[in-house]
């Protein structure tokens, strides 16, 4: 009797394993990669240049400005009284003279101004707004990177290779800021 139990464990368990052993060579698909069915538009696309960049009606408001005001803003949005693009404004800058304005208008409409092949991955943080005749900018000074319009949307680019310039003029506006 015990050889008969023990010959019926004996099959059953040959059989559990056998059935276990088949099941897991089974192939299974594998599941999908993520973003498999999205294309190359979802990469990021940069501006060529200032042209594109700026586009046409943003490159003729800064082109026809004759003034510039300066002012310092909080880096967070609030719903203050007086802000600048969403952004409470802390102090005025100083008026610059009308060759600093040519200067910056040159500056902001020069392809060799920014980095446009690439993308800095930082959080942009204004410290600056600037209001250039029409046009209303952000300047995020610790990360050289400024913020233009675009079709109403707002496109943030690297000015690292004119951040000395761009300093030079914040300066005489902030003359108490270190750049």
């Amino acid at each position: 009797m015990f050889i008969k139990i023990t010959r019926i464990v004996f099959v059953i368990s040959s059989v559990l394993i056998f059935n276990f052993c088949e099941s897991s060579n089974q192939v299974k698909p594998l599941p999908p990669k993520p973003n498999a069915d999205k294309t190359s538009e979802s990469e990021p696309s940069f501006p060529k240049n200032v042209e594109e960049y700026l586009g046409k009606s943003t490159l003729n408001s800064i082109g026809v400005a004759t003034s510039v005001e300066f002012v310092k803003i909080a880096s967070q949005k609030s719903d203050s009284q007086n802000q600048f693009l969403g952004y409470p404004i802390v102090a005025q800058g100083k008026e610059v003279s009308k060759s600093q304005v040519e200067s910056f208008k040159k500056i902001l409409l020069d392809n060799k101004t920014y980095l446009f092949a690439t993308a800095k991955k930082v959080m942009f943080l204004p410290k600056y707004g600037v209001k250039l005749g029409e046009t209303l900018i952000l300047i995020d000074a610790k990360n050289s990177m400024l913020s233009l319009p675009l079709d109403g949307n707002s496109r943030i680019e690297d000015f690292d290779p004119a951040k000395k310039q761009i300093f030079q003029i914040l300066k005489q506006s902030f003359p108490e800021d270190t750049f």
